[in-house]
């Protein structure tokens, strides 16, 4: 069982990246209600792009190298939606974390090595 310390240490950004899924889910729920012709073509994609970031969550008591490349990626085109600053940032902070997340793990299978 981890602590409030170390998951603030060491997992900080998983908030941030469930934050980023909980915005592609709701992209897709307004979209789905939009007045007039809704924007259907776009809901796969954002469906998609949530359910890759709840997969890399799952994954990183497993796989957390593969869990932070996946969650990094998704999050990647909400880091571009400059019309809604705190998506974009919260998407920035993800990125980043993840980033992190995966050198730290290089660096440290290289040196056990």
């Amino acid at each position: 069982m981890t602590t409030t310390k170390e998951f603030v240490r060491t997992s900080w950004w998983v908030v941030t990246a469930a934050l980023v899924a909980a915005f592609y889910v709701w992209g897709g729920v307004h979209n789905l209600l939009e007045d007039g012709q809704p924007y259907v073509d776009q809901v796969p994609v954002l469906g998609a792009l949530a359910l890759a970031i709840v997969i890399g969550i799952f994954l990183r008591g497993s796989r957390p190298r593969a869990a932070a490349g996946l969650i990094a990626v998704a999050s990647a085109p909400a880091a571009l939606i400059i019309w809604f600053p705190l998506v974009m940032v919260l998407a920035v902070v993800t990125i980043v974390g993840a980033v992190l997340e995966l050198l730290g793990r290089s660096a440290r299978s290289r040196v056990s090595l």
